[in-house]
């Protein structure tokens, strides 16, 4: 088993950069976060989509791939969703759109990894 890289570093067979551990909620198990390294996993302009819509299961703070499934799984078109979950990187299909905290532990871990422009999440 390889070592867990250093925040910031590469994680080698990952899909990107070792962003943090990411505390569980309600009793989950704690996770890495990992922020694409390459051009695949960015996007220079996206629609969020569901605008005025209330989507149900799609608020955690903490769980954002339990939003974007919720977000998925509506009849409501949301493209940042839709992309973020498209994604193959390394032979990795688990990217999702991250939850509000997940974004800002993220940005706190690794803003390198972030132009200045805006970002979606996937809490509503």
């Amino acid at each position: 088993m390889q070592p867990v890289p250093d925040i910031g570093q590469q994680w080698p067979e990952q899909g990107g950069v070792n962003a943090g551990l990411m505390r569980g909620e309600n009793g989950k198990p704690d996770y890495f976060l990992i922020v694409a390294s390459d051009d695949t996993g960015k996007i220079s302009s996206i629609e969020w989509g569901g605008y005025k819509t209330e989507t149900p299961g799609a608020h955690h703070e903490f769980d954002g791939m339990e939003n974007t499934i919720a977000l998925l799984r509506t009849e409501t078109k949301h493209p940042a969703a839709e992309w973020a979950t498209s994604l193959i990187i390394e032979g990795h299909n688990d990217f999702y759109l991250p939850s509000r905290r997940e974004l800002a532990l993220l940005y706190a871990n690794v803003p390198e990894q972030f132009e200045g422009v805006w970002h979606w999440s996937s809490t509503q």
